[in-house]
């Protein structure tokens, strides 16, 4: 700011609960992936020239 002070602010979300997912893999595709064996946490695992 021009009178050299520092704006700053943080968002903090809580949720209700963990039961729920973030995020799913919601699309038949990558659903078809995963159910072939895929892991979305292992790159080694994706099909050749996967994006």
């Amino acid at each position: 700011m021009t009178d050299g002070a520092l704006l700053a602010w943080k968002t903090l979300i809580v949720r209700s609960s963990t039961g729920t997912p973030l995020c799913e893999a919601n699309s038949q595709t990558m659903k078809d992936l995963i159910n072939s064996g895929v892991d979305p946490n292992d790159a080694s695992t994706f099909p050749p020239g996967f994006p």
